[in-house]
């Protein structure tokens, strides 16, 4: 009997309804319009009065929102949940549940309640196979078959360099069009972004129509969002704490097929001597479309230089040392015993050719020339300002 008890405990620990006289939420329901509203509706039946009325709202991987609520005269429950302007992952869960503080001061919960916020301005087809879910929009069974191998292969290529579990299911949904995924996640001011992962809700979003370069962009895109989630379970709530540099490099190397675009930005960043420095990219890339994609490229062949030095068990500990809060740099001190700067530095010699003297003192050098300019006048007055001594011969006794 003692595994009756224990489950009886769990059960009331997930704080599902106490039922007091016959309180009663009776023909809950949420009726969502996908980027326009939710509207709750419910029933209560009461035999007491009611103190309390309160609607939550929990999106999935957010905490719930409370919203006060004033019955009908017959008991008739009502809110209508605004969402222009709110972030909801398409396709995740929302759980909502009502509270009720009846006049004796006790809480009664209902039942918790979900619903799935849908993206059904598309007619969406599906695969699952082996716990990965694939829906696109546009395409035959194909361009499906497709997506779902580039997602089995992307999690295989992303364990590889994480050994992480996968959230159950894994969910991988194509947008037509990079519009079409923007306006889904309320997005602007990033045109470049083609791709969304959702740590919290386990859910990879990215946008790729058929054409004759459907395969290439499955084997970057959707690997590289599956390498997010990986490192959201590794982390946790510290994911956020991981520079930017790391979690998309990382992500880059996950990729079945590399953007070549990368390289070519590289050489004319080398060429013209304009790369960013990698301290500048702990925290946010650069919002410019060139300046982005540089930022990108730059973070990819980083991290291979990392992976090449030290190996997959020298990226893991590195990602880890940032579990306790470490800055940008700290961390890198931490997990790899060097500085994010000798680091760099060695990167530019090995990996892209660059002397990263020479290249300093290019940046230097007109600063070093401006204080010479200043300096002179000043050395000019100091030497006039010294006493002048006389060595003209003297003249000598007869």
């Amino acid at each position: 009997m003692g595994w009756l008890v224990v489950a009886i405990l769990w059960w009331q620990s997930l704080g599902w309804p106490q039922v007091v006289g016959d309180t009663i939420i009776e023909q809950a329901s949420a009726e969502p319009i996908f980027g326009e509203r939710v509207l709750f509706q419910a029933h209560l039946r009461l035999t007491t009065p009611a103190q309390e009325v309160v609607l939550l709202i929990a999106p999935e991987g957010q905490p719930p929102l409370t919203v006060a609520l004033m019955p009908a005269p017959d008991g008739q429950l009502t809110y209508n949940w605004e969402l222009v302007g709110r972030r909801l992952t398409p396709f995740s869960h929302v759980t909502y549940w009502f509270q009720v503080r009846l006049a004796d001061g006790k809480v009664v919960e209902s039942p918790r309640y979900q619903f799935i916020y849908a993206d059904d301005r598309f007619n969406w087809q599906f695969l699952e196979e082996a716990g990965i879910q694939v829906g696109w929009v546009e395409g035959d069974l194909t361009f499906g078959r497709a997506a779902l191998q580039a997602a089995q292969n992307g999690l295989k290529s992303a364990q590889s360099l994480l050994d992480v579990e996968p959230p159950s299911p894994l969910q991988v949904y194509l947008y037509p069009d990079i519009q079409s995924l923007q306006s889904a996640l309320n997005l602007s001011g990033t045109p470049w972004l083609a791709g969304h992962a959702s740590p919290e809700t386990g859910i990879v979003l990215v946008a790729i129509s058929p054409g004759p370069d459907q395969v290439a962009e499955m084997e970057r895109q959707i690997p590289h969002e599956i390498a997010h989630l990986l490192q959201y379970r590794l982390m946790g709530e510290a994911y956020g704490k991981l520079p930017l540099w790391l979690t998309e490099g990382m992500a880059s190397l996950a990729e079945l097929y590399p953007n070549p675009d990368y390289q070519r930005a590289l050489d004319r960043a080398v060429q013209e001597d304009h790369l960013l420095a990698l301290s500048s990219l702990c925290q946010a890339f650069p919002r410019e479309s060139a300046a982005a994609f540089l930022a990108y490229a730059q973070s990819a062949s980083f991290v291979r230089y990392l992976q090449e030095r030290f190996g997959r068990s020298g990226l893991t500990t590195l990602t880890r040392a940032y579990q306790d809060g470490l800055g940008c740099e700290e961390g890198v001190q931490a997990g790899l015993g060097l500085s994010l700067a000798q680091l760099e530095r060695e990167w530019l010699e090995d990996s892209l050719g660059v002397n990263p003297w020479r290249r300093a003192w290019r940046h230097l050098w007109p600063y070093v020339v401006l204080g010479a300019l200043i300096m002179l006048p000043v050395l000019f007055n100091l030497r006039g300002s010294f006493p002048r001594h006389s060595h003209l011969p003297q003249k000598e006794e007869p």
